[in-house]
């Protein structure tokens, strides 16, 4: 259950009007007020009763303790706002989807957008600033770092590092590891370790580089 506090929507994108869609869902009472810095959003509705108030910069003048959530999908730019707002004093809170399955045995950091239908076994963990969409599974043992962006239907077995990028269906296996900033195409199955700074498609994944498979 989400609370009665003013939270503060960074994102009126995609990822932003399904992260309002979660605080409601997930019973939030207080006010939801969103930025963006598409200007022609400013003073429209995200979702009935959810306001964009204006550029991302005003979300720097609210005082401390204010409740943050940052809803954008690139993991740089997200990394970067939450570099930004960080000696700020701000709370990022989880925004998880009621219909999400959590462990009580899971370790989960803070700042994570956690979609309907995800599984999160027990002894996983997911870092700070993720994004897990819908009806993805994080087996246990399995370790997300920070600021990683995992799209619907995939599911996550090994370690996943900091920054990546994970397309829609993929599969990582046991055995295998996702080195930070990292794309993995969508429908891609991962069965080695995949090295920091790639792109890796297809079944079995390989890199993918100036539009040749190595």
């Amino acid at each position: 259950m989400m609370g009665s506090k003013q939270i503060h929507l960074i994102g009126a994108g995609s990822l932003g009007l399904q992260a309002a869609d979660i605080l409601l869902a997930a019973g939030q009472q207080g006010e939801i007020l969103a930025y963006d810095d598409n200007t022609s959003l400013h003073s429209s509705e995200l979702l009935p009763g959810v306001f964009i108030q204006g550029g991302i910069d005003l979300v720097g003048k609210l005082d401390p303790g204010s409740m943050v959530a940052i809803a954008i999908a690139d993991t740089a730019v997200r990394q970067r706002i939450y570099s930004n707002l960080r000696q700020k004093g701000y709370k990022f809170p989880n925004v998880v989807h009621p219909a999400a399955v959590i462990s009580k045995f899971a370790h989960i950091g803070f700042g994570n957008i956690i979609f309907p239908g995800v599984v999160i076994d027990p002894a996983a963990t997911v870092g700070n600033f993720v994004v897990l969409n819908k009806n993805s599974s994080v087996g246990h043992n399995a370790i997300l770092e920070d600021f990683i962006t995992i799209t619907p239907n995939c599911t996550l077995t090994c370690p996943v590092d900091s920054g990546v990028f994970i397309g829609m269906g993929a599969r990582l296996l046991p055995g295998s590891r996702v080195g930070e900033n990292s794309i993995i195409g969508a429908g891609a199955v991962v069965n080695k370790p995949i090295p920091a700074n790639v792109i890796a498609i297809g079944v079995p994944a390989k890199i993918k580089e100036k539009g040749m498979i190595k």
